[in-house]
């Protein structure tokens, strides 16, 4: 047999012990978990996302609006000193009215005014240098020649009295005519946004950035490296502004190369929007965590389970291999390894049917090896076995594949050749068969010389002798010979290959 076909029938056995229930569940079982656990994963992952984002929109509602509320009670404080200043510009006390008002403090670093002639005036600060002219600064100027009277929200400057980076929050002062009287400054801290940022927990890379409507950083807290007074505002935002004055994006890394959950606002107040961000990673920590223990779980029960599989095939396949053992032996000769009496008996009922059925004729070649006991008796008994052993090798090369070759006795052998029409198809097997069994052996190094007698049977179809598997009459009589009433049903020729 080669090595192609013992392959090939190892993995059908294989195959066969594979496709048992009991393989099929485990399989099952595996194809289940694994999907329980893509569906949790992707559950997960949805929620944990989803939570993210109504998260971030109410971090940054809340951002915008604790920014309209801190510029909202500056804007008061400006409208009362304003106030007073203009009902009594000659006895106003600019020290005094703040701190009446508490309005300098973490925030709010000072307040100056601003003369009609655009230098400085009254005041919170230390200044005592010469006259510092202030009317080159944009919020100034803006108010100069404005007609309405609204509150003025500048890009981050950098303080030519505190030297410190400031938003300035200006307000126009009237006149004893109306016209233009001056300006109004408190300078806000970019740093405003801190204690809001101190009180909520946005990772590790998040951040929280305030935006005048053209982009430009009015104060940001958090990973951001850019800087205030800077103008950086993503496409991807910006046209998420244009869409919506609220909602949600997913930052590409542009700022720091982190990508990000924005959430952003813009304020209905004042002309600035806010942004909250979260890194990806941080938001989905937690739910990698899950996934990796749902992954652990799933790939320690495959795990399991094809042990158990592979163990219950491996088993299947040892008990399919026992059984097909026993039936081989029970089937077989042990010593030779050819077909014994019970498998010649079933072949030879399965060759009576198939000629009652279909007249199929066939052949029964009953062989005698003469001289075996004499090697038997010179070489020794473990040398007759192997000597009957290549006999019956060499017998198994003279037949077709449909045909049977059995041993039922010490030196007597059996072959049924099928598809026989007569005489003309046996005698060239009975030939091949005396000239391979009278060649030399080679018996563990002795020659030995034996030859053999062919007695040959066929049934005569038109009158085929009774028998079953059951109760087998016909192996009886043919060897060592047919009885009278087998003889009868049997046409008969005999070769010899003794010298």
């Amino acid at each position: 047999m080669g090595t192609t076909q013992i392959g090939r029938r190892g993995f059908e056995a294989w195959l066969r012990a594979a496709l048992q229930p009991a393989t099929l569940f485990g399989l099952m079982t595996i194809a289940a978990c694994w999907t329980a656990a893509t569906i949790l994963i992707s559950i997960e992952r949805g929620k944990t996302l989803e939570a993210a984002i109504q998260q971030s929109e109410s971090l940054v509602r809340l951002f915008a609006e604790n920014t309209e509320q801190t510029l909202l009670g500056i804007d008061r404080t400006l409208l009362l000193l304003r106030k007073g200043f203009e009902d009594d510009p000659d006895h106003f006390d600019l020290r005094n009215w703040a701190e009446r008002t508490a309005l300098i403090g973490d925030l709010t670093i000072q307040i100056n005014m601003v003369g009609p002639d655009g230098y400085l005036g009254p005041t919170t600060t230390n200044y005592s240098g010469p006259p510092l002219y202030l009317g080159d600064r944009k919020h100034v100027r803006v108010h100069v020649d404005s007609g309405t009277d609204e509150l003025y929200i500048s890009e981050p400057v950098l303080g030519r009295v505190s030297g410190r980076w400031t938003i300035q929050l200006s307000r126009r002062i009237r006149g004893p005519d109306g016209g233009f009287g001056g300006v109004i400054i408190a300078s806000l801290d970019t740093d405003f946004i801190q204690k809001f940022y101190d009180t909520v927990d946005l990772g590790s890379h998040g951040n929280i950035i305030l935006r005048n409507l053209d982009g430009v950083v009015l104060s940001a807290r958090g990973v951001f490296d850019r800087g205030v007074a800077r103008q950086v505002l993503p496409p991807a935002l910006r046209a998420a502004l244009a869409r919506a004055p609220a909602g949600h994006i997913w930052g590409n890394g542009q700022i720091d190369g982190t990508s990000r959950l924005v959430g952003y606002r813009a304020s209905k107040v004042f002309p600035f929007f806010a942004t909250v961000g979260r890194a990806e990673g941080d938001i989905l920590a937690t739910y990698l965590q899950d996934r990796n223990t749902y992954l652990a779980a799933a790939a320690l029960i495959t795990i399991l389970v094809s042990i158990a599989v592979a163990g219950g095939t491996h088993y299947k396949i040892r008990l399919d291999d026992v059984q097909r053992e026993i039936v081989h032996v029970a089937h077989h000769d042990i010593l030779t390894g050819v077909a014994n009496r019970v498998l010649l008996h079933d072949h030879i009922d399965q060759a009576f049917a198939r000629a009652r059925r279909h007249q199929e004729g066939f052949a029964i070649l009953c062989l005698d090896l003469d001289r075996f006991k004499i090697a038997n008796d010179t070489l020794g008994h473990q040398a007759g076995d192997l000597l009957l052993r290549q006999v019956a090798e060499r017998l198994r090369h003279c037949i077709r594949d449909v045909d049977t070759v059995a041993r039922i006795g010490g030196d007597e052998f059996v072959v049924v050749q099928a598809n026989v029409t007569g005489s003309a198809d046996v005698t060239p097997l009975a030939e091949r068969i005396l000239q391979a069994v009278s060649a030399p052996y080679d018996v563990n190094g002795n020659p030995a010389v034996i030859s053999a007698s062919i007695g040959m049977r066929w049934p005569r179809l038109t009158e085929p002798p009774r028998t079953s598997s059951s109760s087998m009459p016909i192996l009886p009589s043919i060897v060592p010979r047919l009885t009278d009433a087998t003889i009868s049903a049997f046409s008969t020729s005999r070769w010899s290959g003794r010298h």
